[in-house]
């Protein structure tokens, strides 16, 4: 895990942000943490399908209302010969469906994956360069740094 941004809250509640580098590690010191890969893109990619397979069959629907037909000249023509508001419902369903997949496509493409780091675990943040925060004063600790190595 590598660190580039360190934000802190001053006393008074207004936050900080400053550029830092460094990185993390878990109990057993090797740079990184341990954590399950997440790509929920399996999820998106199912509604996608779908919002797909709704709107075709929507589409089939309307076209069920239709008759085609083939001019002189070899183009085809399609009239409503059913219900016209049958014709229309299933349309704009088929429409909205199709809204409805692209938009879920579009979010398909600002899925990206990540580690999921379990709550509540201790690691340890190593600094490879100081860190200077504006406004931020230390507060004296109130024993020696060395006492724990009295016995």
């Amino acid at each position: 895990m590598q660190l580039e941004l360190l934000s802190v809250v001053r006393p008074d509640g207004t936050p900080v942000e400053v550029k830092t580098n460094g990185w993390a590690s878990d109990d057993d010191g090797i740079q990184g943490l341990r954590g399950t890969y997440v790509w929920r893109a399996d999820e998106v990619l199912a509604l996608s399908s779908l919002t797909g397979g709704l709107s075709g069959g929507a589409e089939a629907l309307a076209q069920r209302e239709t008759t085609a037909q083939v001019t002189p000249l070899g183009g085809s023509q399609s009239t409503v010969t059913g219900d016209p508001l049958r014709f229309a419902g299933y349309r704009s369903l088929s429409s909205a469906l199709g809204r409805l997949g692209d938009m879920v496509s579009q979010r398909l493409g600002e899925v990206v994956p990540a580690i999921h780091v379990p709550n509540a675990r201790t690691i340890t943040v190593a600094f490879i360069g100081g860190v200077t925060l504006e406004g931020y004063e230390v507060p004296e600790p109130r024993t020696s740094a060395y006492s724990g190595l009295d016995w």
